[in-house]
C-alpha cells in the first residue's frame, strides 16, 4: 500500500500538468497551523489568486480552506481509507464533496468553478 504523501504528490504532478498551477505552504511557512486559514492564505498569496480550491484529507484541512473562503474538497488518499465516519467528519467540516480516489477527484475538479 502506498503512503498518503506518495499518492498526494503523484496526483499533484498529474493535476499540475492538467491545471497548470499548484502551490504549497509548509508547516514552517506560517506561525499558525491548520485549522487556521493562515497556511492556505499564504499559498493563495504565492499563487497571486483569491479564488481556488483546496484538497484535504482531514477536517483541519477543510476548516482551513473554508476559513480562507475557498472551496474545500475532501479526499480519501489511501486505498481502503473510505470509512463512513471519515466521510462524515469531512462533510461536517464543510467539504463541498468527498472523493474516494484520484479518478473521481480529477473528474470533480474538472467541473469545479473557482
Amino acid at each position: 500500500m502506498e503512503s498518503t504523501s506518495r499518492l498526494l504528490y503523484a496526483w499533484v504532478r498529474r493535476a499540475n500538468d492538467r491545471f497548470n498551477t499548484c502551490s504549497f505552504a509548509f508547516i514552517e511557512d506560517t506561525p499558525l497551523l491548520k485549522p487556521s486559514s493562515q497556511p492556505v492564505e499564504e499559498a493563495l498569496k504565492r499563487l497571486g489568486v483569491k479564488r481556488a480550491w483546496m484538497i484535504g484529507d482531514t477536517p483541519d484541512d477543510i476548516i482551513a480552506a473554508t476559513g480562507a473562503c475557498i472551496v474545500g474538497i475532501g479526499a480519501l488518499w489511501s486505498p481502503g481509507a473510505y470509512e463512513p465516519a471519515t466521510v462524515r467528519s469531512l462533510q461536517t467540516s464543510g467539504a463541498l464533496r468527498v472523493t474516494e480516489n484520484d479518478a473521481e477527484l480529477t473528474t470533480l475538479l474538472s467541473q469545479v468553478d473557482v
